[in-house]
């Protein structure tokens, strides 16, 4: 990816290796961050616990319902109304 962007005149900043699938995959995959500028160092991270990072923020997530429309709440003003 490195080399792509840099030959389309841009830089990768950041990567973030990660493992894809069940516990213990290999590092297979990866999240660029890309700026239209030549020449900036690219830093890259191993994220060996994305993917039990990734279960944590599902079971967070699933402990808050978002709120639907009909539910009382204005999407312009999400504060649920009092009367």
């Amino acid at each position: 990816m490195r080399k792509f962007v840099e030959g389309a005149g841009m830089s990768c900043v950041q990567q973030e290796i990660v493992p894809w699938g069940t516990e213990g995959s290999s590092m297979i995959d990866c999240m660029s961050t890309i700026v239209n500028a030549r020449g900036n160092h690219c830093s890259v991270v191993k994220n060996v616990r994305f993917m039990q990072e990734a279960a944590a923020i599902k079971r967070i997530s699933s402990l808050r319902q978002l709120p639907q429309e009909g539910d009382g709440v204005n999407f312009v003003n999400p504060v649920r109304r009092l009367f």
